[in-house]
């Protein structure tokens, strides 16, 4: 991620801390002399699932060896770890999503936008509907 896209985000109070600091290339502040000797494990249970992604990784592994580093390939994970990635992975991301979607809703929907939305009219009720016979979805 040397080279990535960087900035400040009006919407995330977070990267604020970043107004004026922040650089669009980190390539400088690289020292591949601090390489060499450097211990850097490689997850390969976690590979697999973009080609694309995978190049760079492999790309990224040549360039270590290079500079000196010892890559340690593959580190192996105990079964139980690697069994057990989906759903915590699933449960961080729901919990995430559950609690930052209503800010982003309330921030991509305009309220003078927004039309009640209604297929049909609303029914009227009696007050002893719940006491009414209900056809069973069963029989």
């Amino acid at each position: 991620m040397p080279r990535s896209e960087t900035g400040v985000d009006p919407n995330d109070a977070a990267t604020k801390k970043s107004t004026g600091v922040f650089q669009k290339d980190y390539t400088k502040f690289l020292r591949p002399a601090r390489s060499k000797g450097a211990r850097i494990g490689i997850a390969r249970d976690f590979m697999g699932k973009d080609a694309g992604t995978d190049a760079v990784i492999e790309e990224a592994i040549a360039t270590l060896k290079k500079l000196g580093a010892i890559v340690v390939d593959p580190v192996k994970y105990p079964e139980f770890l690697l069994q057990s990635k989906q759903p915590l992975s699933s449960l961080i991301m729901s919990s995430e999503f559950k609690a930052q979607i209503t800010d982003y809703l309330k921030a991509k929907t305009k309220p003078a936008s927004r039309k009640p939305r209604r297929s049909r009219p609303p029914r009227e009720r009696s007050e002893d509907w719940l006491s009414q016979p209900r056809k069973s979805l069963m029989a």
